[in-house]
């Protein structure tokens, strides 16, 4: 969680300037240490205060962190999207099987996953951010270049 953490720091600190910046996870509950988005974003808010960079009303007006299906229709300056790693964006539900009695296959999950991924993506306004572990980020990710590393 810490070079999650220290990362996504360093990206805010780099755009302080921005009006807003939107952080965005394909769940509410992530890989990052166990943390749920909401608590990883008490331990952004926190660290953030800690180090002098942002206090917490600028925080609460600044960064809104939430899942990618609610920033639909949304934009900000700056988005920032955590976690873009295989077995999470693109990750495949274990009740997919099912829905294929409803005509919902595989390739059609993954297709709407694709989409959500745009979303995300299309969100940015100037900047994006695409976070992943270079090790476990072969989903849509290798496409895009390099991610996280140390």
């Amino acid at each position: 969680m810490v070079r999650y953490l220290k990362t996504v720091i360093d990206i805010i600190q780099e755009n302080l300037e921005a009006k807003d910046i939107l952080i965005l996870h394909r769940n509410n509950e992530t890989n990052i240490g166990g943390a749920s988005l909401t608590g990883f974003g008490e331990g952004l808010k926190w660290g953030l205060d800690r180090l002098g960079i942002l206090g917490e009303e600028e925080f609460d007006e600044k960064i809104k962190l939430m899942t990618m299906h609610k920033s639909k229709g949304l934009e900000a300056e700056v988005v920032i999207i955590l976690e873009a790693d295989e077995g999470v964006i693109p990750k495949s539900h274990p009740d997919t099987l099912l829905y294929g009695m409803f005509g919902e296959t595989e390739e059609v999950a993954l297709d709407d996953q694709k989409r959500l991924f745009y979303v995300a993506m299309t969100r940015a306004k100037r900047r994006l951010y695409i976070i992943h572990d270079e090790v476990s980020g072969v989903g849509f990710v290798k496409y895009l270049g390099r991610g996280l590393s140390g």
